[in-house]
């Protein structure tokens, strides 16, 4: 139970941090820059670390707020040079007039916070788990082959296959 909360703590932070920066950016496409992830890795050291002294709910609702002002901050210092964001065709849904106007601007709004959160979180998986994984493999690893071969060429012999109908029914 105490791993799910500090998750959600983590996730809520990052969710903050992405709201405040579509609301910084308004008019315009914000997009993660190398600030944007140090911030929000210094976001989450910080709301992991005051999770014990603050409790549960309350680190949570902190770290929400405290991430989103953070994050508005830092995308209002640099909105002059985001470009405009594109328009999208909304669909059109059937009810009020205002109710209908709240939900095609929550769908934006939502549309763009889940763009930025994920960019974030797909940056972060890269450097946590690919870029680990793919640097050894890339020093010391030879998947295709190219480093051992003698020979003129690269090609490797393959051993043809039997004509059988027994093999052929067997595929794995």
């Amino acid at each position: 139970m105490d791993f799910i909360s500090e998750l959600a703590l983590v996730l809520l932070t990052l969710a903050g941090y992405s709201m405040g920066a579509v609301l910084g950016s308004w008019d315009k496409s914000a997009t993660p820059q190398p600030l944007d992830l140090g911030a929000v890795v210094v976001l989450w050291i910080a709301a992991l670390a005051s999770r014990a002294s603050l409790g549960r709910w309350a680190a949570i609702g902190l770290w929400l707020v405290a991430a989103g002002l953070v994050s508005f901050g830092l995308t209002s210092l640099r909105r002059n040079k985001m470009p405009a964001r594109a328009t999208r065709a909304t669909t059109s849904i059937q009810g009020s007039g205002s109710l209908k106007g709240f939900w095609e601007a929550w769908k934006s709004f939502a549309r763009e916070m889940g763009n930025y959160q994920s960019r974030i979180l797909l940056t972060f998986f890269y450097f946590v788990a690919v870029a680990p994984f793919g640097l050894p493999v890339r020093l010391f690893g030879d998947p295709l082959r190219t480093k051992l071969s003698t020979g003129p060429s690269f090609w490797v012999t393959r051993v043809p296959a039997s004509a059988e109908l027994d093999e052929a029914r067997r595929q794995f």
